[in-house]
């Protein structure tokens, strides 16, 4: 049998992409809400999360929603969007919508080659024109002890993680530094989740002053994901795509961090702040939050696939 014959090659390309179908359908899915069932306030403390059983057998995945400071937070109707309305409270006041996707005793804690991938997807209108850095987005491990358990802004904590700090504008962006990806500067010591900015220091931008910035009514996916690589490492992409953003639709910060913040690789909060609606939005519509894990990527078994092929492929030349 000659493994590197044309029909043992074509078969080997038809299992490698077979394989690479099947390890994407390995993610395992904790949450995914599009609220059908038109509530945010379940499973309630101390579940938090269905941390991937659809218990109530509604279609979502659901975890529940907590708000801090001014507005209006609920569904527009079941099916969504999840609606936070900054419109009737104080121009100067901030808010926060938080929620902790998995139970507080089974965070996400990656191991070696696994990725959590954290996707929010929303609509703003009604959006100012500023240069603050007002809309930040954090993925954090909270300390169980202070968890929320009804409507509140998180409290000072020792958190750990990371945070986008986005300048949610109309218009050209223009803050210095648009999409800014952060990280705790004191991971062990307490300090607010994202009303300070000093607790956090920028590792990176990906998006320019001058720009595009964001328009009003369009929709907008945010994604975080995390990689534990080999090197015990915390590799990292920060992306945020919609119509025309930053003039090619896409912002994005790709980074290696050497130190993962506070040494952890373990995350179950997201929360986002919007400092105010003079230097955000009135109201922002989102229509999916998810988080999934991926144990494996599919590049580290494609990588020995591909140097079979790659091998095959060079005697082939070798003997014609």
């Amino acid at each position: 049998m000659n493994l590197f014959s044309p029909r043992y090659l074509v078969t080997a390309v038809v299992m490698a992409a077979a394989l690479t179908s099947a390890i994407t359908a390995r993610a395992v899915v904790i949450v995914n809400d599009t609220w059908l069932d038109g509530t945010r306030t379940d499973p309630a403390a101390p579940a938090y999360s269905e941390n991937g059983v659809d218990l109530d057998l509604d279609g979502n995945l659901e975890s529940v929603w907590y708000r801090g400071g001014i507005g209006t937070f609920d569904p527009a109707a079941a099916g969504g969007p999840l609606r936070l309305d900054l419109s009737g409270g104080p121009s100067t006041s901030q808010s926060t919508i938080t929620t902790y996707f998995t139970p507080e005793a089974t965070p996400v804690t990656l191991g070696v080659g696994e990725t959590i991938k954290v996707t929010w997807t929303f609509a703003a209108t009604g959006i100012s024109s500023n240069s603050s850095q007002a809309m930040r987005v954090a993925i954090v491990n909270s300390p169980g002890a202070n968890r929320l358990t009804s409507d509140l802004s998180p409290v000072s904590d020792t958190y750990t993680g990371y945070a986008s700090f986005i300048n949610l504008t109309s218009g050209n962006l223009q803050a210095a530094a648009p999409f800014e990806l952060r990280e705790r500067v004191s991971p062990g010591s307490s300090g607010s989740l994202q009303s300070s900015a000093s607790v956090w220091t920028a590792i990176g931008n990906g998006a320019t002053a001058g720009n595009a910035g964001f328009t009003s009514g369009l929709t907008y996916t945010y994604t975080f994901e995390a990689t534990h690589t080999p090197a015990n490492e915390l590799a990292i992409v920060t992306r945020l795509t919609g119509p025309g953003l930053d003039g090619d639709g896409v912002a994005e910060v790709n980074l290696t961090d050497p130190t993962p913040n506070g040494g952890s690789f373990t995350f179950d909060t997201f929360s986002v702040r919007f400092g105010s609606p003079a230097t955000t939005a009135n109201i922002i519509d989102t229509s999916l939050f998810r988080v999934e894990v991926v144990p494996e990527p599919a590049s580290y078994v494609m990588l020995g696939l591909g140097g079979i092929l790659a091998i095959g492929l060079a005697r082939r030349r070798k003997a014609g």
